[in-house]
């Protein structure tokens, strides 16, 4: 890790992630076997996706204590609303699976408030309309949502009972077997961290779950398990359709955090999907040929000719007309996280 970092293949910040699992007594003596691993995953791939592969590694080799330290960020769970001036002021903190709940709640009441100012600014401006000229600003919205939420508790269909919300964790058929045997007859769970970039258990947007409550929860029916091959694909995608939506949107949004395009960072709840054979030339409308790109890069794919391909380790190659390839530079390595340039 030395000589490439000294080589400028790797940055500082990579480094620094290496050395957090180094430092951690539970597991620093696992990474002699994986070391190889996680420095392709760190010359190879953005930081973000970088860190989530490291994350994903500590909790495979400290199991036991990455379901320690989930269960103690549950215990300290608070909610506080305090008296501010002349308004509220409001502070939660919770576990990632009362979080990622929460998150999915919040996110459709704030996407409510969204269409419901939209569509007066469409009825006041016409087609001169425009996000700008939207009566609430987004900040507004999202307090206003909150206050949404409140109120739909104790009015929703005049019993104040809600159904309940859906969830999306996905994680490795291997991994969810495995813990799955665990509860049900003891099985002690045999996880190589070596296979790191084989593993996840995670929410959509990519926060790490302790995968004993995910197979907890999902033996009573409160998430959604999305099984896939090695490649990130579903393999159960359903029927042909024109439309990437339903279940099958869901599945595709859950593989993939953010836009693939290398560099974007707008989450995949935000993003639309993209046909990589476009419908028109024959292309399926199943998980083998969707991806997530945001509105701007699937415009810019398709109006440039550029061509998009799954690789068998899951990432994806970006292909310009003249047949070069869109990556990262050597010398973007050394930059800061949030400073990658592409070429």
């Amino acid at each position: 890790m030395g000589d490439e970092l000294a080589a400028g293949t790797v940055g500082v910040d990579q480094v620094c992630e290496l050395a957090h699992l180094h430092s951690n007594p539970r597991c620093s003596d696992q990474l002699p076997g994986s070391e190889q691993i996680l420095l392709d995953a760190a010359k190879a791939l953005e930081f973000a996706d970088f860190r989530t592969v490291t994350t994903r590694w500590e909790q495979l080799a400290d199991a036991d204590g990455a379901h320690r330290d989930h269960e103690l960020t549950h215990q300290h769970r608070n909610a506080t609303l305090t008296e501010a001036g002349n308004g509220y002021a409001w502070s939660t903190s919770h576990g990632e699976i009362q979080g990622a709940t929460m998150q999915s709640i919040f996110t459709a009441f704030c996407d409510a408030e969204f269409l419901t100012d939209w569509e007066i600014t469409k009825a006041q401006y016409g087609d001169a309309a425009c996000p700008a000229l939207m009566p609430r600003t987004d900040r507004q919205r999202r307090a206003d949502a909150l206050v949404a939420i409140f109120e739909t508790a104790v009015t929703a269909n005049g019993t104040g009972k809600l159904a309940d919300p859906v969830v999306n964790l996905v994680i490795d058929n291997d991994q969810f077997e495995q813990y799955l045997r665990e509860q049900v007859d003891g099985t002690p769970v045999q996880i190589d961290p070596a296979s790191v970039l084989d593993r996840r258990c995670e929410t959509i947007d990519g926060v790490p779950v302790d995968p004993r409550q995910a197979v907890a929860l999902a033996i009573v029916g409160q998430v959604r398990r999305i099984v896939v091959n090695s490649a990130g694909v579903v393999t159960d995608a359903g029927r042909l359709r024109r439309l990437f939506n339903g279940p099958l949107r869901e599945a595709l949004i859950a593989l993939s955090p953010r836009c693939m395009w290398l560099g974007c960072t707008i989450r995949a709840v935000l993003s639309q999907i993209d046909h990589l054979q476009p419908h028109s030339n024959g292309g399926f409308t199943d998980a083998a040929n969707g991806a997530i790109a945001c509105q701007h890069h699937n415009l810019f794919k398709h109006k440039n000719r550029y061509t998009a391909r799954r690789q068998p380790d899951s990432t994806w190659q970006l292909t310009r007309p003249d047949g070069t390839h869109l990556q990262v530079p050597d010398a973007a390595r050394q930059l800061p996280s949030h400073g990658i340039r592409l070429v």
